[in-house]
């Protein structure tokens, strides 16, 4: 009964290219994104998933499309799996946020786990709801074979919580676009990474 949690971070976007925060601002693949997602689908073609849930942000169900060769419709969408809220900040520079939002942007910097951004998130609310997900996705697909794809922010939480890290323990961990990470989690509950940006 050993589940595998296949986890990947969509491809790039061209706003990815800019640098700005768009955690909610639903934009596509760009060029070098789907190529990414072509490069992953043939490295994980011998895969048979039973399950392939993704993000409900264009780029998220695009990658998971491309990389399980399924129908777009085929994509279970979850929306508790997309990227922090940033509510104002969307489609902004961090240089921007810090010019026009000085006194929250400070705040932030000091408690980023309790701040939210103008009519967006913390990331206690974002984790709660990722925690709510994962726990929902392992529970439903127990002993199966998942292809998880989502976002930066998604991936740090998801392998915090995996691990069972204190919420510190997210900055540990980057999702390379492109490439994908590999879990392994026993009837137990017991996870072991086997794979990590590959």
């Amino acid at each position: 009964m050993m589940t595998e949690l296949y986890l990947v971070r969509h491809g790039e976007t061209d706003l990815n290219v800019s640098g700005v925060y768009y955690g909610w601002t639903d934009c596509s693949l760009n060029e070098k994104g789907l190529t990414q997602a072509e490069g992953l689908k043939e490295t994980l073609k011998a895969s048979a998933f039973d399950a392939v849930i993704a993000s409900s942000l264009k780029r998220a169900l695009e990658t998971a499309a491309i990389v399980a060769s399924c129908p777009l419709a085929a994509v279970i969408q979850d929306e508790r799996l997309r990227e922090l809220h940033f509510g104002e900040w969307e489609g902004m520079h961090y240089t921007e946020v810090r010019e026009k939002h000085k006194d929250l942007w400070d705040q932030w910097g000091q408690d980023w786990k309790n701040t939210a951004p103008p009519s967006g998130e913390s990331f206690r609310d974002f984790c709660s709801r990722v925690e709510a997900s994962l726990e929902e996705v392992l529970e439903k697909h127990r002993g199966k074979k998942i292809l998880l794809v989502t976002h930066q922010g998604c991936f740090r939480v998801i392998c915090m919580l995996l691990l069972k890290l204190d919420e510190d323990g997210c900055w540990r961990f980057t999702a390379e676009q492109g490439k994908y990470s590999l879990f392994h989690i026993d009837e137990k509950g017991n996870v072991i990474l086997r794979k990590m940006n590959c």
